[in-house]
């Protein structure tokens, strides 16, 4: 009996213990249920960093440069987690802007000495794909498949130049097009002397500040490979948004569709990313003035936002780009209807060669052309029948079939006679 008692009052000891231990856990910190129980997990600390280093002597990982702040420039984005467990399959969810899952990664972590970090990443260098993509991140962090907790970072961009291109068609044909480049430039704890662009698409370039609007000393630079830079010269250190205007001609870009007809023009314009030198993206604008009296028609583009809500009106079109390692592309076509009246002449059709008339008889060419050939078929045809080369023995038909024969042939002349007198009349000399 005696036994008894003791081995109850020993499970109920046990019980409370547990209970105890049970709720110590969920008083320590933040803990998460894997199947219906309560896994043995207590974080201390989580969030990002740029940078993370390793303790050789625990093995153990201790975040650098901590923030929830990032650009282009960085190269990595760590997640950290600072927590108390034995062993748990850890999964780390990076979810872009757009709220799109980015990268999944599951990985089993154990913890021998407890705090232990555990550290996860994602590359937003230069060549990633995460480098563009602005915004706030967010992280879901989940152990043994359950949700642990979430966090979020943001990464925005780092603008070094800012572009803004003016085009105005001031002729459709023969086409002549005048623009305007205004660069603004935003260095970073730096300032620029000068600035170079290759530009075969330019003419007559000359360059000037925006604000004074002071010339510019512009030069013609060639590299090994004989390609023409224009390197316009500051005169002086210029710091954070200093602006400058480069005016020029367009060499070409602008064509005809139908000109003549219809009076259709495009304005095709290409960037390419080995025209220009840009360790960041470029964010660009572009204004096209249409000629006088024109009407825009369409817009086809290539890395460009589409036009469809940015048509200020018929004559004058804007919308924004960005130059990046890709090239940007696009064509505008309008109708000049300017030019289109001014050249409006009427086709020359074909001449109907079957009313070309025979002078003083209700005939035309075209009927007597039919009736020589027919008929000349005809009689060769009969001169032929009545051959004594052909009849049957015992059968001969007693006609002279000379007469019938050079009828025969002078319908023929008449035949190519007209013939060439209508292809001579149809085609203009």
């Amino acid at each position: 009996m005696r036994g008894a008692c003791e081995l109850t009052t020993r499970n109920h000891t046990v019980r409370f213990l547990t209970i105890v231990l049970v709720l110590v856990l969920v008083g320590l910190g933040e803990s998460v249920r894997v199947n219906g129980a309560l896994a043995a997990i207590q974080v201390y600390d989580h969030g990002f960093a740029k940078d993370i280093t390793y303790v050789p002597q625990n093995g153990n990982v201790i975040p650098l440069n901590k923030t929830s702040s990032f650009n282009q420039d960085d190269v990595e984005v760590y997640a950290y987690l600072v927590a108390a467990f034995y062993a748990l399959n850890f999964t780390w969810r990076w979810y872009n802007p757009d709220s799109q899952l980015y990268f999944n990664w599951t990985e089993q972590e154990q913890c021998t000495s407890t705090p232990c970090t555990v550290t996860s990443g994602i590359w937003i260098g230069p060549h990633s794909p995460a480098n563009n993509m602005f915004g706030t991140w967010t992280l879901e962090v989940l152990a043994n498949g359950n949700h642990l907790y979430s966090d979020s970072f943001a990464l925005s961009p780092i603008v070094s130049e800012s572009d803004h291109w003016s085009i105005q068609i001031l002729q459709s044909a023969p086409p002549r097009a005048h623009a305007n480049l205004t660069v603004t430039i935003h260095p970073s704890n730096q300032s620029w002397t000068s600035y170079s662009l290759f530009m075969p698409y330019a003419a007559n370039l000359t360059a000037y500040e925006s604000t004074t609007k002071r010339p510019l000393q512009v030069t013609i630079q060639k590299d090994s490979a004989q390609h023409s830079y224009y390197f316009v010269d500051f005169a002086a250190p210029r710091s954070d948004g200093y602006s400058f205007i480069l005016s020029f001609d367009l060499a070409y870009g602008l064509r005809d569709l139908s000109g003549w007809y219809g009076g259709q023009f495009a304005l095709i314009w290409d960037e390419y990313p080995y025209e220009r030198f840009s360790a960041h993206p470029v964010p660009e604008t572009f204004s096209i003035t249409l000629p006088k009296s024109a009407k825009f028609i369409d817009f086809v583009g290539l890395n460009v936002i589409p036009l469809a809500q940015t048509v200020i009106n018929q004559t004058s079109i804007s919308f924004p780009s960005t130059f990046i390692d890709h090239p940007v592309e696009w064509t505008i076509i309008y109708q000049d209807f300017t030019y289109r009246n001014a050249h409006t002449s009427t086709p020359t059709q074909p001449t109907q060669v079957t009313q070309i008339l025979i002078p003083f008889l209700p005939l035309t060419l075209g009927n007597v052309n039919l009736w020589a050939a027919v008929m000349s078929v005809f009689l060769l045809t009969t001169s032929e029948l009545i051959s004594p080369l052909y009849g049957r023995s015992g059968f001969r038909i007693m006609i002279n079939r000379k007469p019938i024969r050079v009828a025969a042939l002078l319908l023929v002349a008449l035949f190519m006679v007209t013939t060439g007198y209508q292809l001579f009349v149809t085609f203009p000399h």
